[in-house]
């Protein structure tokens, strides 16, 4: 952790990063590569990492889709345990280097699994989530997603979507953001922007999060659905699923909740889905239902959920400006941003 607040961001190092997966939840997937790329706050990149990892599991097609990280591609390449302690080489001295993430929780996740599996201790970084950093310092822009703010900003970049050249964006947009006026110059105004969190510390938490049962207004008991879920019709049972029905007065763009059998069709937009939210990605999506049906809107994915055996997205939607529920067999189309 950086001395002193007043410290300028000239005299540290940043290290922006970004991992590449085989699923949505860390209590289910593995890393399949992890990119990063050290820089300094005046834009002169000092080093870079990127290593493909072998998960010793089938990547679903789906996610290989989105990052086009075959099976082929790491069968002969180093395990987590080789990786790691490269890594964090790679990420240098506490004191004078900062780490960023876009949906940091996300890549932290992933990586703190990785290393309680293989008996390593997390490094004591402080980590800012450039998410929390765009939406202070850009609040006017309407998604903040890695792709959209590559967009916004004009920012050259190539359309893979792999843990290095993720990373060489984060840095640019981190760029960008803080020179933005009035323009971030100390450690201290930049903490003010994003408040950091130790790595060690972001790490417990995330793995406290993933492996705990979300609940939410008490009525339903969500379950993410991961890749190994999905193809498989006898995972949409009703073991997700409690007893009480939901209040009448439950927000959500459908609050019918009858027992349904989730259709082909719902499978399919299941396992595009988890492949977009494993990669961080914002949708644009056609639903048939709630007061704006037939109506395209643009949506950040959070989790996929089963109530009563109906499969529902939950979204935060940026036509309503609020958390919504969408159910997956209503939906008509969907397109990635």
């Amino acid at each position: 952790m950086p001395d002193s607040s007043d410290t300028p961001l000239d005299a540290l190092d940043f290290v922006a990063f970004d991992t590449e997966t085989t699923g949505c939840t860390a209590a289910s997937g593995r890393m399949v590569e992890i990119g990063a790329v050290r820089f300094r706050s005046d834009g002169v990149e000092l080093d870079r990492f990127q290593c493909l990892i072998n998960p010793l599991r089938t990547i679903p097609w789906a996610v290989t889709r989105i990052h086009g990280i075959t099976d082929a591609m790491v069968r002969d390449c180093p395990s987590e345990s080789d990786v790691l302690p490269r890594f964090l080489r790679f990420l240098g001295d506490p004191a004078t280097t900062v780490l960023m993430a876009h949906n940091a929780a996300f890549d932290l996740s992933f990586v703190g699994a990785a290393l309680g599996r293989c008996g390593i201790e997390p490094p004591e970084h402080d980590v800012i989530d450039t998410v929390r950093l765009s939406r202070r310092r850009a609040p006017e822009l309407p998604s903040h997603s890695l792709r959209s703010l590559v967009r916004c900003f004009g920012i050259g970049s190539t359309t893979d979507h792999r843990g290095l050249s993720d990373s060489i964006d984060l840095m640019r947009i981190y760029l960008r953001l803080i020179a933005r006026p009035p323009a971030i110059e100390t450690v201290g105004e930049l903490f003010q922007f994003a408040r950091p969190s130790r790595m060690k510390s972001y790490l417990e938490q995330s793995l406290r999060r993933s492996s705990r049962p979300t609940l939410s207004r008490g009525w339903w008991r969500a379950s993410s659905l991961t890749d190994d879920s999905l193809p498989r019709r006898e995972r949409w049972d009703r073991r997700n699923a409690v007893p009480q029905s939901p209040p009448e007065n439950s927000s959500g763009a459908d609050d019918s909740c009858e027992d349904t059998v989730p259709t082909e069709s719902s499978r399919i937009v299941a396992q595009q889905i988890t492949a977009l939210i494993a990669a961080g990605k914002s949708i644009s999506l056609v639903y048939d239902g709630g007061r704006n049906a037939g109506q395209r809107r643009n949506v950040t994915p959070v989790k996929l959920v089963t109530v009563t055996e109906v499969a529902y997205l939950f979204a935060y939607c940026h036509l309503d400006r609020k958390q919504k529920q969408f159910r997956l067999d209503r939906i008509r189309e969907i397109v990635c941003e």
